[in-house]
């Protein structure tokens, strides 16, 4: 009970989803211990798209289905994540580019070999700072705190698209109880001090509800609302 696992929201609420065969089962092999971080994405296009706003790129995707495209990390990666989102909140459809790593997916698009695509907020500014992409909102329901010029996906399209990378301590199922709650403790100190403030939340990601029954039940939730996305076309 004392290996302990960082798990993502594309680890227990898509992949079970999207890959017929995984090594672990979401609902029966983990205690959900606490939440650590909400990082959201941003929509983003290459300096030299000819696609200036989100709303432009919306109208080109839906005059021609799939002809534009979207580059991503891979099915069940955050910036799939979004990017389904985004194509069932408008009722587009985009071809899916998928890279080995969000790295190789960026290239991409600054590059124009994909149009479109979702970055992590959280490793996004140097990239806008230098005019290698071109951000059209965040996919959160505040704005970033430190990138506040950036509106978010609601205030430019009056649809929420919310998504990213939810991350959390996830420990063995059947650890036991004391156990748990003493994890919970020593991850809500080290969430409240100040180099996390610096070093997590002050570049783009978001501080979430650190108790264990806020992230047991945002498990549910996510698996929930993935499940209704994602079953017609799981494989």
């Amino acid at each position: 009970g004392y290996t302990l696992l960082v798990i993502t929201n594309g680890m227990y609420a898509v992949n079970p989803l999207i890959y017929p065969q995984l090594s672990y089962d979401p609902t029966k092999d983990f205690s959900y211990v606490a939440m650590l971080a909400n990082t959201p994405t941003i929509l983003a296009v290459g300096a030299g798209s000819p696609y200036t706003s989100l709303p432009a790129l919306i109208s080109a995707a839906a005059a021609g289905q799939e002809k534009l495209s979207f580059s991503t990390a891979g099915e069940g990666s955050d910036n799939y994540q979004v990017l389904q989102l985004l194509q069932q909140a408008t009722g587009i459809r985009m071809l899916h580019v998928p890279y080995k790593s969000g790295t190789e997916s960026l290239t991409a698009v600054i590059g124009r070999t994909a149009d479109a695509t979702a970055i992590s907020a959280a490793t996004s500014h140097s990239f806008i700072e230098s005019g290698q992409i071109r951000p059209f909102a965040v996919t959160s329901a505040r704005r970033l705190a430190n990138q506040p010029q950036i509106p978010t996906v609601k205030e430019v399209l009056g649809k929420s698209v919310e998504g990213g990378s939810l991350s959390g301590i996830a420990a063995p199922a059947g650890t036991p109880d004391a156990i748990v709650q003493r994890l919970n403790a020593a991850i809500a100190e080290v969430a409240a001090s100040p180099l996390a403030k610096d070093k997590v939340y002050a570049r783009g990601s978001e501080q979430v509800d650190g108790s264990q029954a806020a992230f047991v039940q945002r498990v549910r939730d996510d698996q929930a609302k993935w499940a209704t996305l994602l079953r017609p076309t799981a494989r």
